[in-house]
């Protein structure tokens, strides 16, 4: 039997809890539910006064993070969510808008050279031109020319054009690169290949700006290995790549080469594992079934040492690939010619510097770093909007410590396959009862 409450008494409740809600709420609330993360780390900050301070990644954290960071969280001892802002140093900006310009005064030498003049109207600060011209094969020298007025042109880049098709694949480089300039004008010209005929046309011309700046290299301990080839891809030499980590900030792939001149088409690709494991039922459970991980590719270009006049230019490296992957993939295609001078041991990788995370430090407070769930959203602070220029503060360092895996509880097989044998207890039971019934009322059954 329950104590009846009295109306005066249960009025005097409510009111005390609608007093306490604001107090109880947030203490309730003040709890990190921590569930999906892998990975949590001790922070190290002893000695460190009160303010903003900075911890640097390590490459465990970023090995098992999301490659977008958004997985990370600060906890303090309560439990309670730290705000932190992300810190990436500065790099080379690929992801920029590509513009077309004004083409004017197009003129050509038969079997020599094509020129066309870009105006942008007006002062356009401007670092990169993508080119378009026609063909499926081709080598073409390029020069580029700037000038305020249209004339007294100056020498701003050269460079080489390729489009390359083997075995159905095309590979291009048709962009210059060159220090910011704000010219009205630029001036183009296409040079024909060796006994190339006839006239060049500049189909297309693209430019774009992309902020510029540079960090720290640091050498990347890169084990490669050459692979040897199917029989499909005999025109092919192949390496493969262990970087050591995975979302690591390549700055460079470079390659020593011997061979004094050519030009190969490449194809860079990537994975963050070697096998991959399906779970497959069968009629016994389930069974699990490996299988290679797929190559995703990450870049697609050209490397050469050409001989122009007296003077000679190279590419033999691949910058800024911005590779997510751990394990990488270079093939290069020897088409007719023989494979490069250059073995594995000839291929090195830089790095940049590793992302930071910023955050107020109270030496009153214990905290740690969560790291590795998948399927994390970013967090929501107000600390990035409400404190100008937090990330970039020259804050004292503080240091995360080598992870600890969490204690996952692995999810539990449905009922059903757990108890199988209690199901089949239950059939075989309910069938004997259906029995059992019918053989009673076929007994009590009488002739007519």
């Amino acid at each position: 039997m329950f104590p009846r409450l009295k109306p005066r008494d249960f009025l005097s409740k409510c009111v005390i809890l609608s007093f306490l809600a604001p107090v109880l709420l947030p203490i309730a609330q003040a709890e990190f539910e921590s569930e999906g993360w892998l990975w949590e780390a001790p922070i190290e900050s002893e000695g460190i006064a009160a303010g903003f301070v900075r911890m640097e990644l390590t490459l465990d954290v970023l090995d098992q993070s999301q490659r977008s960071l958004h997985d990370l969280r600060i906890l303090d001892e309560t439990e309670a969510l730290v705000p932190h802002v992300i810190f990436r140093p500065p790099v080379r900006e690929y992801s920029q808008t590509w513009n077309p310009v004004q083409l004017i005064n197009r003129t050509y030498q038969e079997g020599e050279h094509a020129r066309v003049t870009l105006d942008f109207g007006e002062r356009t600060l401007k670092n990169h031109v993508r080119v378009r011209v026609p063909g499926d094969n081709y080598r073409r020298y390029a020069v580029l020319e700037g000038s305020e007025t249209g004339g007294g042109w100056e020498t701003v880049d050269t460079t080489w054009l390729f489009r390359i098709a083997i075995n159905g694949l095309v590979v291009d480089a048709e962009t210059f690169s060159f220090p910011a300039n704000d010219f009205r004008y630029l001036r183009l010209t296409v040079f024909n290949m060796e006994d190339e005929m006839g006239r060049i046309e500049i189909a297309a011309v693209e430019t774009s700006h992309a902020e510029v700046g540079e960090s720290e290299r640091v050498e990347i301990e890169a084990a490669a290995r050459t692979v040897e080839p199917e029989e499909d891809e005999q025109d092919q030499t192949i390496f493969d790549i262990d970087l050591g980590n995975r979302n690591l900030p390549i700055a460079e792939l470079q390659m020593a080469v011997s061979t004094p001149y050519f030009y190969r088409a490449y194809e860079l690709s990537g994975r963050d594992t070697e096998i991959l494991e399906d779970r497959r039922k069968t009629e016994t459970g389930w069974d699990v079934v490996e299988r290679d991980a797929p190559w995703r590719v990450v870049r697609r270009g050209v490397l050469y040492r050409i001989q122009q006049g007296e003077t000679s230019d190279e590419r033999l490296s691949i910058k800024n690939p911005f590779p997510p992957y751990r394990y990488l993939r270079l093939r290069v295609f020897n088409g007719d010619d023989s494979p490069l001078g250059y073995s594995a041991s000839d291929i090195s990788a830089t790095r940049r510097s590793l992302s930071s995370l910023v955050f107020e430090n109270d030496p009153l407070h214990q905290y740690r770093l969560l790291f590795g769930n998948e399927k994390a959203a970013p967090p929501n602070y107000d600390l990035a909007h409400s404190v100008e220029n937090v990330a970039a503060t020259n804050a004292p360092a503080v240091t995360v410590l080598p992870g600890i895996a969490i204690d996952v509880i692995p999810d539990r097989a449905p009922w059903s396959e757990r108890y199988s044998w209690a199901i089949w207890v239950v059939l075989i039971g309910s069938v004997g009862v259906v029995v059992g019934l019918i053989a009673r009322n076929m007994g009590q059954l009488r002739p007519q």
